[in-house]
């Protein structure tokens, strides 16, 4: 750890609100009304009234509304209760999925009027929001019988609310607030983090760049003469004394593949080698597993608390096999992962130009696990041992037989500017998972502007909690392969930029184990202005390839003119592998509903289209 010659400061703590717990079974959910806390009337009261208050704040007495949105927010589109159901004339699905959406006893309902406004928080007052999610305690279900049943991580909760935010806490006080990019109306979140304990700015005021880089990285020069002065910020977060201050900036190796840790320091600046592929890998488990160079060595990347990272081109950051990222931010002190485009537009001096840069401004992070995918050699794999699978991207390999396996830790950590393009129609994800284990912490992460997908699993079984995907440039939450994890609390915002869907999962059929995610208090909205003629899918989510899923206190909602809801049922194969029938798996069936196939407590309300059935390519003759 390199210290700097600087001074004390304190660093301001945000707080994030507390998550309520609940009841419910597992088909049936709890209904029970929530107390949002006193409405007031025409005099006020604490969180508006009727005529003095609302959702705006009034003007007879009322206080403003603490869940008005902050100038800029970020906001999608909602839907308008006029969605239809759109029936093609493709192969016949073996019965109705908006019939099934609807079976009674599940509280899934087709309109989100006064419930949520277009930032995706609830509407002060609303009732409408009430409903329970029990966390189960292993995932996937034991009766998946051709998957590892895990226990399920303690950042999954038990919930009383549909959607990404209880409706019990302010928006100041919402797990978002204080490191997220544009959710609450900023353009930036790095800044001078003096006084982060135990780091290496625990006693600094001013950032001094004195020559030197911690072992393993290299200097490359300091922060002002490449980029300008910090006083040049135009995000203003460089202020006072410490815009007049500088940092060393250092580049990672291309490879540290030794058994120990290398730590970045938050009193430097870091880079990875301009347009280098495939940029920086930690470990040698990325290699061909058995072939020349191949280990699982345990090589660390250690990032602090407030610690800026950047990358331009095809260069991306890759964990391998056996190897871990312990990236911890917080509330206060978020890790970014971003271009060089992007810092360079911030401190150039020309205010015309964006601070919020495009996507594809380097590659992304990759995670290469050592779990389970279904892409393993054999239909289906006999033995996963064996397993090597090339990642999007073809940054590296991953896989294996390691269920429980971690790759480390990523903890208020932003990703954005990602998905260049390494080869045409090959790109990374803001993060792409690789067989990525249950063990592995990805809690408080948000993707912002990615030119692919915000998040991709491929195979694995990781849970994601408390994530942000914003301005996708294709599918916000993907996957793929066999992944049978789940993600819960996650807001979606598919900006004006083309994007396909908010989900999009596959199946592969006649593989295991056979793609099974739990998802949970997930909120995604449309594009507010979407431009015309739209490409992609635009569905707000895609469901295919004999896959299960559990799909519970979720909203979506918005312009996705294909729809809100997708099951595409065949494909071209046998009748026995469509995705409807696993409702019949497990005792369920098409009037009863199923847990393998299951809707509770969602609300699917698009503009146009809520539900897509019979437009399946029939199977060749």
């Amino acid at each position: 750890m390199q210290l700097k010659k600087t001074a004390v400061i304190a660093a301001a703590l945000i707080a994030t609100g507390l998550l309520a717990a609940c009841d419910g079974t597992d088909l049936n959910p709890n209904t029970t009304t929530i107390n949002i806390g006193t409405t007031g009337g025409s005099g006020g009261g604490t969180t508006g009234g009727t005529t003095g208050g609302g959702t705006t704040g009034g003007t007879t007495g009322g206080s403003v509304d603490p869940n008005t949105p902050p100038a800029g927010a970020l906001r999608g589109s909602l839907g308008a209760g006029t969605g239809t159901t759109f029936t093609g004339t493709g192969l016949i699905d073996p019965f109705s999925i908006a019939t099934y959406f609807a079976l009674s006893g599940f509280n899934n309902t087709t309109t989100v009027a006064g419930r949520i406004d277009a930032t995706g928080y609830p509407i002060t007052g609303t009732t409408g929001l009430a409903a329970g999610f029990t966390a189960p305690t292993v995932w996937p279900p034991v009766t998946a019988t051709d998957s590892t049943s895990l226990p399920v991580p303690s950042t999954v909760v038990s919930t009383s609310y549909i959607g990404a935010f209880d409706p019990a806490v302010t928006r100041a006080n919402a797990w978002t607030a204080g490191w997220t990019v544009r959710v609450n109306g900023n353009d930036d979140v790095w800044r001078f983090f003096g006084g982060a304990a135990g780091t290496a700015l625990a006693g600094a005021s001013v950032a001094q760049a004195n020559g030197t880089c911690p072992a393993g990285t290299t200097l490359v020069g300091d922060f002002v003469a490449l980029f300008g002065p910090l006083s040049r910020d135009e995000t203003g977060l460089f202020t006072g004394t410490a815009a007049t201050g500088n940092y060393d900036v250092c580049r990672l190796p291309a490879r540290f593949g030794a058994a120990g840790t290398l730590t970045l320091t938050n009193d430097n600046v870091y880079e990875i080698e301009a347009d280098s592929f495939p940029g920086a890998v930690i470990g040698n488990g990325d290699l061909t597993r058995g072939g020349a160079g191949y280990a699982e060595t345990p090589s660390v990347l250690a990032i602090q608390p407030g610690t800026l990272v950047y990358a331009s081109g095809r260069s991306a950051l890759v964990i391998g096999r056996g190897a871990q990222i312990i990236a911890n931010g917080t509330a206060t002190a978020p890790i970014v992962l971003t271009s060089r485009a992007q810092i360079a537009n911030r401190f150039d001096g020309n205010a015309a130009t964006p601070t919020d840069a495009p996507a594809g401004g380097w590659a992304g992070l990759a995670l290469l696990g050592r779990a389970p995918d279904s892409q393993c050699a054999g239909t289906p794999p006999t033995s996963f041992d064996t397993c090597d699978v090339l990642i999007e991207g073809n940054v590296g390999r991953y896989g294996g037989n390691s269920p429980n396996d971690s790759s480390g830790s990523l903890r208020y950590v932003i990703v954005r500017a990602t998905g260049s393009i390494i080869a045409e129609g090959n790109e990374l994800q803001g993060i792409t998972a690789g067989g990525v284990g249950r063990g592995t912490v990805i809690d408080y992460v948000q993707v912002h502007r990615s030119n692919d997908d915000g998040i991709e699993f491929f195979g694995g079984n990781a849970f994601a909690t408390h994530m942000v995907f914003t301005g996708a440039q294709d599918d916000s939450i993907d996957l793929d392969n066999g992944f049978t994890g789940g993600v819960q609390f996650a807001l979606v915002i598919q900006e004006n930029d083309l994007p396909n869907s908010g989900f999009e999962m596959d199946g592969r059929f006649a593989r295991t184990p056979v793609t099974f995610p739990l998802f949970a208090n997930i909120t995604v909205l449309g594009p507010p202005n979407r431009p015309l003629p739209a490409a992609g899918d635009r569905l707000g989510m895609l469901a295919r390839e004999g896959m299960r899923f559990s799909i519970n206190n979720t909203i979506i909602t918005g312009d996705f003119p294909f729809g809100c809801i997708d099951i595409d049922d065949n494909d071209g194969n046998a009748t026995v592998e469509n995705t409807f029938n696993r409702v019949n798996e497990a005792g369920g069936s098409a009037t009863t509903g199923g847990p393998h196939l299951l809707f509770r407590n969602v609300i699917a309300d698009c503009s146009a289209v809520n539900f897509r059935q019979n437009d399946e390519v029939p199977p060749a003759p």
